[in-house]
């Protein structure tokens, strides 16, 4: 490294080498600091003091123990500043709440107003429905204590309700009961309402008085037949009809008592097959004889099987009964007799003369028919006969 020896300016200037990296600046020279003098006695030392400002000390680069503490004053501030928003989140959130539910019971008392004010209108309507009725009843009532027809149907109608009766029928009862009086001013009203009758009510009336007689007319003649059946002598297993409905009455058995059926049904076999068996008295007809094919065919009965739940009952009696009478009189065999050889020829029969009796009844025998009717009759005790002989009994033709 060569320096310069003669230049004037810059003395202590040199030449830089390759090798040197950088130059390094000059530093600047403070002008505004005020220098010291010399050489200053002790009062011109303390007014320059005074004058002159101290240079603040500073530090490029803090201390460990400062940063330190700055640190945990930040986290501290942080962490604080983090538990304030977290309670006004929750703050918020709760306050969120409420305005829904608020905003819930609101909608809620809205559409609650909406319909109370709809029921209120319909009320409205109805009410006035009510006053015109009312009115209409009031003015009824009114012609009618004018008239005079109120002391017999509302004294009745009013005592009914007051035993609590519907008011309804409490009223149709009183004004029924008003117009059944002859000559009262509801019996002519009462006509006029429902108008005349026509001939078809007339016609079916008559037709349902006529078949209700026929019916009791038919079953007095079935009960007095077989009445005077069962008070014969020598026939004390005849089977009488019956109008009990047992036979349709379908019940679940449990096993106890669907297996005390079985044995019943087995001993009232075993005593039927031993009734079969037996003699039969020649005055009496075997329950076991049955009807000519011709005319109508046997009543078929299933015996029960032993793992049915249900039992199956023999039919009613009085169905055998309507079914042989039918067609013991389809073949006319009720009332069968052989040829009369005394009976005349159509020809020789004059229509002008009275029929003249065959056999002409003594005095004796209608004084005896008389007192057997006059003599009460004993009914003999009812016999019980079993399942399979209800379906098979038949008429007596005697």
């Amino acid at each position: 490294m060569r320096f310069f020896k003669s230049f004037p300016s810059f003395p202590l200037l040199h030449r830089r080498s390759k090798s040197d990296s950088s130059i390094p600046k000059p530093t600047p020279v403070r002008d505004n600091i005020l220098k010291r003098p010399q050489s200053l006695d002790a009062p011109q030392t303390a007014i320059f003091a005074t004058a002159v400002p101290a240079c603040p000390q500073t530090f490029l680069f803090p201390t460990p123990s400062d940063a330190s503490n700055a640190i945990f004053e930040l986290e501290t501030a942080h962490s604080r500043l983090r538990n304030e928003a977290a309670v006004w989140a929750s703050d918020c959130a709760a306050l969120q709440s409420q305005l829904d539910a608020a905003r819930a019971d609101l909608f809620t008392q809205l559409h609650r107003s909406a319909s109370l004010q709809r029921q209120t209108q319909a009320d409205k309507l109805e009410i006035e429905k009510l006053q015109g009725q009312l009115a209409q009843y009031e003015r009824f009532l009114g012609l009618m204590i004018n008239v005079g027809l109120h002391q017999r149907v509302l004294g009745d109608a009013h005592a009914a309700l007051r035993a609590g009766v519907d008011t309804d029928t409490a009223l149709v009862g009183a004004i029924k009961e008003a117009a059944a009086i002859p000559g009262s001013a509801w019996s002519t009203i009462i006509p006029s309402v429902i108008g005349p009758r026509t001939p078809d009510e007339y016609r079916s009336s008559l037709n349902m008085t006529l078949k209700a007689r026929k019916e009791l007319r038919d079953s007095k003649k079935v009960a007095k037949f077989w009445k005077r059946t069962a008070q014969e002598d020598g026939r004390p297993g005849t089977v009488t009809p019956s109008v009990s409905s047992i036979s349709s009455i379908h019940e679940p058995l449990s096993a106890e008592r669907q297996k005390a059926v079985e044995q019943l049904i087995t001993s009232r076999r075993r005593a039927s097959f031993t009734y079969q068996e037996a003699p039969s008295d020649p005055a009496t007809v075997s329950p076991s004889t049955s009807v000519s094919s011709g005319s109508t065919s046997p009543v078929n009965i299933t015996p029960c099987n032993s793992g049915s739940e249900i039992p199956c009952l023999s039919p009613l009696a009085s169905e055998s009964f309507k079914s042989e009478l039918a067609g013991l009189w389809s073949n006319k065999c009720l009332f069968k007799r052989g040829p009369s050889p005394n009976r005349p020829v159509l020809g020789q029969i004059d229509m002008n003369v009275a029929p003249i009796p065959l056999h002409k009844q003594s005095s004796k025998a209608s004084g005896k028919r008389k007192a057997d009717e006059n003599t009460p009759q004993v009914l003999s005790p009812p016999v019980f006969i079993p399942f399979e002989v209800l379906g098979s009994a038949t008429l007596m033709c005697g």
